[in-house]
């Protein structure tokens, strides 16, 4: 990759732009000013993103739970945003378009990892006790914020 020339002008009062040619720098400068070349190396490409591996769980919230959409970015015309999809509603999730389609399903891919987890991490209360012993456990409040005890079963079998 070659080196990007600016030229950086300097006028007889001491302000200073940057031109892409030299021959406007110099009659931007005047006689009493100066020019001087600057060199610039631009950034490297980035790596494309590695490939994720995804369990059968990864894979589902995948499939079913994310999207990615093309957004409009001038310079960037493989832009995308990665959406998290709940039954009928979409939510995006990345602030900011991802440049590359490679970069939009390495989020995507991340995304249903986090879903997985979720999946995975959440106690099913059902398993662990019943409705009326959970009921029991819970403490209650009246709306307002105060605590109040659950009502009495009164003897009733569960």
């Amino acid at each position: 990759m070659s080196d990007l020339v600016v030229w950086k002008a300097t006028n007889g009062s001491g302000e200073t732009c940057a031109f892409g040619v030299e021959s406007l720098a110099r009659v931007w400068a005047g006689k009493a000013g100066a020019v001087e070349v600057m060199k610039f190396r631009p950034h490297a490409e980035q790596p494309a993103a590695p490939a994720v591996e995804l369990t059968k769980l990864e894979a589902f919230m995948l499939r079913n739970h994310t999207h990615r959409r093309s957004c409009a970015v001038e310079d960037m015309p493989d832009a995308q945003t990665v959406w998290l999809r709940v039954g009928v509603q979409s939510f995006c999730v990345t602030p900011h378009c991802c440049e590359t389609t490679e970069e939009a399903e390495w989020t995507r891919a991340m995304l249903a990892k986090a879903l997985a987890n979720l999946v995975l991490l959440t106690p099913n209360a059902k398993s662990q006790a019943t409705d009326a012993a959970l009921s029991r456990q819970v403490a209650c409040t009246d709306g307002l914020g105060v605590a109040v005890s659950p009502a009495p079963t009164f003897g009733k079998g569960e």
